[in-house]
């Protein structure tokens, strides 16, 4: 992926995605306000909710963030996993350029393949849709992609999801010239919208990457607090929640979206809060 003074670790990438679902070693990976970081999100759902980590390659070639959002595993009020994010935006150092763009198929990808955590196994077993150009490495057409796939859950039908990888200064930048005033490398795994991103979503200028979200930001519901005993009010909305979730878990039953014991056990779980 880099030429010159180093080239394109897979391990290096997959440390990235592990590091949500480790402690970070020392002087490594390290949580950070957004605010210390390239990134600056735009008409994004909630982003208060991501959780930001920075790191410098093994070779120093780069600086490397990334992005989980929201970092917080939860369900919707039908019990269904909130979509997710993750980014991850790499800046060149002086003295390297870009060689290539990401070397293998997507299907190999290691987010699918090798990535650890409970965060993680919400984008396992994807399916890719048909008819699309999964490989490619430096050639000017590798410059931005986007692929389009498909991720299940035992709770839900199906969720769609998108891909974007854009490297605007592959094939521009050579050992002599080295790199641009904006050498970023940017990244999106997201199932938090299925409108396409496009160039025009992802504004670099020096020191500053602002990802815009397509389209309106998805309405996040805020998760339903244990009523107090002397609010009697609020008992009352919270059983009236439960009811709409019970109803919620009822329809995927009916429709065979989930089994007669996973809907026992999900139902189960939701009674406990009465």
């Amino acid at each position: 992926m880099i030429s010159a003074q180093s080239k394109f670790v897979l391990s290096v990438y997959l440390c990235g995605l592990i590091a949500y679902s480790a402690p970070a070693t020392a002087g490594k990976w390290k949580t950070v306000d957004q605010n210390d970081t390239v990134i600056t999100l735009k008409n994004w759902p909630d982003p208060e909710q991501c959780v930001f980590r920075m790191k410098t390659s093994v070779d120093y070639s780069r600086d490397i963030t990334s992005a989980a959002c929201p970092l917080k595993i939860s369900r919707d009020r039908a019990g269904l996993f909130r979509p997710r994010t993750y980014l991850r935006i790499q800046e060149l150092m002086p003295g390297h350029f870009w060689g290539g763009g990401y070397p293998d198929d997507f299907s190999e990808h290691p987010m699918f393949t090798k990535a650890k955590g409970r965060w993680f196994k919400y984008f396992k077993n994807p399916v890719i849709s048909p008819g699309q150009d999964t490989e490619c490495y430096n050639s000017e057409r590798c410059r931005f992609r986007r692929i389009k796939f498909t991720v299940w859950s035992f709770t839900e039908n199906s969720r769609e999801c998108q891909w974007v990888f854009y490297l605007p200064d592959l094939g521009r930048t050579d050992a002599s010239s080295g790199r641009s005033d904006t050498p970023y490398s940017v990244e999106i795994f997201t199932c938090q919208t299925s409108i396409p991103f496009t160039k025009k979503h992802i504004l670099m200028k020096p020191g500053k990457v602002t990802l815009v979200f397509p389209g309106p930001p998805l309405k996040v519901e805020k998760s339903v607090q244990k009523p107090r005993d002397t609010d009697r009010s609020a008992e009352s909305g919270s059983e009236n929640s439960i009811t709409d979730r019970l109803k919620a878990l009822k329809k995927l039953e009916d429709s065979d979206l989930i089994s007669k014991e996973e809907a026992a056990a999900k139902r189960k779980e939701i009674l406990k809060n009465l």
